[in-house]
């Protein structure tokens, strides 16, 4: 398959798949972004297999079953938590009704567009701010590039980044179904900015946060490191002026913290992190 097409046909089969059981199952709003995730999955390790971009990050470094745990159990429980938290939460505190009258899209437009500006300026000065690039480094810790670390977080920073990420679907009384999609649109590119494959966008990454400038982010050189801040979208980037680009660069990485510091690869040793190295 040429590399032009693999983005976008994986990105595709995600939501031809999220469409799909929406159409056709009674599944819950709540429910079918997981459940899409899953069915989907296998179709980006086949291509993690067959078109690899670097043929080593496809090898176990120890790290696998902690990744898999954040990934797939931690990750989902906290954000759906946090989810129903704000959807939920009283009517009448701070909340703007004029956005619930709107269309599907309107809506979605609104909040994907105020949720990835918030998370951009989060992300940014969570690179900055000591207390919060503790946690943060979890995510940055990671020894290659595959699926399973698109969710490999600390459990604090999962939860400070999707309260403000779903903070717009709350103060907006966005439909549960925007957050559905939401969730999945984030799911399926998060993925993908992490996933060991040799494609390439052109054009799709002046919009989205590919791998193509996402791996760059991994990079422990810090001034590469603090670009693409983006989570789906890197218009910011272009806008705020941290947008990079650069296969050669992508090509010679070797993803990990600055200054040679070790991030353990078991899940306690990664939740222990920020807290014994406190002082540091």
């Amino acid at each position: 398959m040429s590399k032009y097409i693999i983005y976008p046909f994986i990105v595709g089969c995600g939501f031809f798949i999220y469409f799909l059981l929406w159409k056709f199952t009674t599944l819950s709003v709540v429910l079918l972004p997981s459940v899409s995730f899953f069915a989907f999955l296998p179709i980006v390790l086949y291509f993690e297999h067959k078109y690899p971009f670097k043929e080593e990050w496809n090898h176990n470094l120890g790290d696998f079953k902690a990744d898999v745990i954040t990934t797939l159990i931690i990750l989902p429980v906290l954000t759906g938590a946090i989810e129903k938290i704000e959807l939920y939460m009283n009517d009448s505190f701070l909340r703007f009704s004029w956005a619930e009258h709107f269309s599907f899209w309107h809506q979605f437009w609104i909040v994907f567009f105020t949720s990835e500006f918030l998370f951009y300026w989060y992300h940014r000065y969570s690179h900055k701010q000591k207390t919060l690039l503790k946690y943060h480094s979890v995510h940055h810790g990671a020894g290659r590039m595959y699926w399973a670390n698109s969710g490999r977080f600390h459990f604090m920073d999962i939860i400070i980044q999707f309260i403000i990420y779903f903070i717009p679907i709350y103060l907006f009384k966005a439909s549960v179904d925007v957050a559905a999609m939401l969730l999945m649109i984030t799911a399926v590119t998060g993925t993908m900015e992490h996933a060991n494959i040799r494609y390439s966008t052109i054009y799709l990454s002046y919009f989205f946060n590919t791998g193509e400038l996402h791996h760059l982010h991994h990079s422990p050189d810090i001034k590469v490191c603090n670009k693409n801040f983006g989570k789906v979208t890197i218009i910011f980037d272009l806008i705020f002026g941290t947008y990079m680009k650069s296969e050669e660069t992508r090509e010679n990485l070797k993803p990990g913290l600055p200054f040679n510091k070790y991030m353990p690869v078991d899940l306690l040793g990664q939740l222990k992190f920020p807290f014994v190295n406190s002082k540091k």
